[in-house]
């Protein structure tokens, strides 16, 4: 019941809101202007792939070496 009242609100404030910007719009009201958001720059990653790759150096560096040691 609560959150049907909950909601009841916040679509009546949605509402309310609406006409509001509407009535705003046929009184010639000016809208003001928001501010510019600047461009955030982030650092990018750049891969390099070389498509002429020799197949069989490609997959000996693919294959792990794996060395065993006795714990005795």
């Amino acid at each position: 019941m609560l959150f049907k009242w909950v909601l009841f609100l916040v679509l009546a404030w949605y509402i309310t809101k609406a006409f509001g910007n509407l009535i705003s719009y046929l009184r010639g009201d000016a809208v003001p202007d928001s501010k510019p958001i600047n461009p955030v720059r982030r650092n990018t990653v750049h891969v390099n792939k070389t498509g002429d790759r020799d197949p069989v150096k490609q997959r000996a560096q693919e294959i792990e070496d794996a060395r065993f040691k006795d714990l005795d």
